[in-house]
């Protein structure tokens, strides 16, 4: 394992010290303290995932084996460019959620900075993990630090909508679990790459077990990534939290959605025999046509809804547009010319909410 390959790891072990350190000087005598780390950390993170970027940008793979065991046995993490471009994306955004969060939003609770970096090493793992069962641990650690970081503040709306949150992750858990758990019962490994290997050479009586399989765990990252039909939960968990929450889980929604291209396409390939282009035909598109609320509060929270349907929507040629649209226009123009159509329905209504939106800001 070379020297570069070490540094795969350094976005999941700086964000567990700089966390476990903040909670060791927790009270008010160190909130500047910690405030200064969390920056500081969120800074280095920055800069470690821009060199991780260059490393990855020749087109070749890192992969470190924690404990140095071998795949698929041990646990591996794996570097490329889409993983590392997630990973810059990711920490790009923190480093502007951590300055914004200095304002005045950290001090609304306990332990805002410390649930801060396990969020990031929760994100930075899932990117990272080139293992299923590893990849539902980081789920979980970001989704433990999310649910503090979503009740933050306190308020009747925020703890509503945070137990609403948990509920749908819990359900959510369970259905990746069952479906980790059919897929390892076929192939018999839950690493990423032995599984690549092993699909196409599935039996078929066995292939209908392992499409059930991922079929549960696409539903599992569907919900998690807030896609329509599953997108009930989102806005108001992201109308409920605070503003510096709500930005860095709009990020959160893009792991569902980086999971399912990363699986899709190493698992179900041209290469996976009968399987190839399994669950290709499911129109994820339908997401731009969901209604906007009439609240301004909730419907500025459907732009990272609405990002994650652009990721997961399809070419122009195999969806059925609505009538009166250009075929041959982008999805970007499309969700422009929808947006316009929608604001000159209700300008009016829109300028109120938004202004309630703005005063009810004010007094959280």
């Amino acid at each position: 394992m070379s020297g570069a390959a070490s540094l795969v790891i350094a976005p999941i072990l700086l964000p567990l010290l700089a966390g476990a350190g903040m909670l060791l000087l927790n009270g008010e005598r160190h909130r500047a303290i910690v405030a200064g780390l969390n920056v500081t950390g969120t800074v280095a993170l920055v800069c470690i995932a821009v060199i991780l970027l260059g490393m990855s940008g020749a087109g070749t793979r890192e992969v470190y084996r924690l404990g140095n065991w071998p795949a698929p046995f041990g646990i591996v993490l794996v570097l490329d460019r889409l993983s590392a471009l997630m990973l810059l994306l990711t920490n790009v955004l923190a480093l502007a959620t951590a300055v914004f969060s200095l304002a005045r939003w950290h001090r609304a609770g306990a332990h805002f900075h410390s649930l801060f970096q396990f969020l990031l090493m929760g994100l930075n793992g899932a990117f990272l993990t080139g293992d299923l069962f590893n990849l539902f641990v980081f789920f979980e650690l970001l989704l433990a630090a999310s649910y503090g970081l979503l009740l933050h503040g306190s308020g009747i709306a925020r703890v509503k909508a945070g137990l609403h949150y948990i509920v749908v992750n819990l359900a959510a858990s369970l259905l990746f679990l069952i479906g980790v758990s059919l897929i390892y019962g076929v192939t018999g490994t839950l690493n990423m790459a032995d599984l690549a290997a092993r699909v196409p050479a599935i039996a078929a009586e066995s292939r209908g077990l392992l499409e059930a399989g991922a079929g549960v765990l696409a539903v599992a990252f569907l919900l998690k990534a807030g896609m329509w039909p599953l997108s009930f939960w989102l806005p108001t968990a992201y109308a409920a939290a605070s503003p510096p929450v709500a930005s860095i889980f709009a990020i959160m929604t893009k792991v569902g959605v980086y999971v399912l291209l990363r699986l899709s396409l190493l698992l179900f390939g041209e290469g996976a025999g009968a399987s190839a282009g399994f669950g290709s035909d499911w129109l994820l598109w339908a997401a731009w046509r969901r209604p906007c609320s009439e609240r301004s509060a909730r419907w500025h929270r459907r732009i990272p809804h609405a990002s994650a349907a652009f990721r997961c929507s399809y070419p122009p040629e195999r969806c059925s547009l609505p009538r009166g649209w250009d075929r041959s226009a982008s999805p970007v123009q499309r969700s422009f010319t929808w947006s316009a159509r929608r604001s000159a329905s209700a300008p009016s209504s829109f300028s109120s909410s938004s202004s309630n939106a703005a005063a009810n800001l004010e007094r959280t």
